[in-house]
């Protein structure tokens, strides 16, 4: 399965290079691309403006290109170009679209800025609860009764 694969040939790995990993972000992030996206769009269906498996804003991933660039963030940039292979972070959001690497990266970048502690790793409801609150908002269509069970499958490797 393409979603499985994406976790450990990327996700886990990538985020593992670049010191960034722990068995909830792990979980998170790969939990995050099946509630966002099912592995299946890379632009928000019906039409946009989210981009990638991860679903990102152009307006988020520019926030945190410049947290990244300039902000308190500097101490993760050469990591990322490095894993990446870029010289410099790019300045169009449609990267999102076309390099899952640093699309779950941006992703996990977007969960470290939230500050609270991630949830246990045997904690769904903590996982739904984390992504609603940090990465969909309340304005978002996800629904945490959903979540909670990919979270679940996610926890019990179903998934």
């Amino acid at each position: 399965m393409l979603a499985q694969q994406i976790r450990e040939l990327i996700i886990t790995p990538t985020f593992q290079s670049v010191g960034l990993w722990s068995p909830s972000s792990d979980i998170l992030v790969y939990g995050t691309g099946h509630v966002e996206s099912a592995y299946r769009d890379i632009i928000q269906q019906p039409k946009g403006p989210a981009l990638g498996f991860f679903q990102m804003e152009p307006a988020t991933y520019l926030d945190h290109r410049h947290w990244l660039t300039r902000g308190m963030g500097r101490k993760y940039l050469k990591p990322i170009l490095a894993i990446c292979y870029y010289d410099i972070l790019p300045t169009d959001p449609m990267f999102l679209c076309s390099d899952i690497k640093f699309a779950a990266l941006m992703c996990r970048i977007d969960y470290l800025r939230a500050k609270p502690e991630l949830p246990n790793p045997n904690d769904a409801m903590g996982f739904a609860n984390y992504h609603k609150n940090h990465y969909n908002s309340y304005l978002g269509k996800t629904h945490i009764l959903d979540s909670v069970k990919v979270f679940q499958q996610v926890i019990d490797g179903t998934l």
